[in-house]
């Protein structure tokens, strides 16, 4: 018996307008009147912001602790 993998389930000719919430629709409307916005964004993805903050957040995860890491709290 040959095991073959599905492939995911696509639907074709819908728009990510479809379902879009319209909240979310008007914050990026807003966001796309501010000049030179996406700029400021890119560069600062260049810089490495994205990395640090996100690095930052996988770091506020771990708990050093008895009950997490006890070796690396005891010394």
């Amino acid at each position: 018996m040959t095991n073959t993998l599905k492939l995911p389930y696509r639907l074709a000719g819908i728009s990510s307008k479809a379902y879009e919430h319209p909240a979310d629709r008007a914050a990026t409307a807003a966001l796309r009147k501010i000049p030179h916005l996406d700029f400021v964004i890119r560069k600062l993805f260049d810089l490495g912001l994205e990395r640090s903050y996100r690095q930052q957040l996988l770091g506020n995860g771990i708990e050093i602790g008895p009950n997490q890491l006890p070796d690396l709290w005891t010394s």
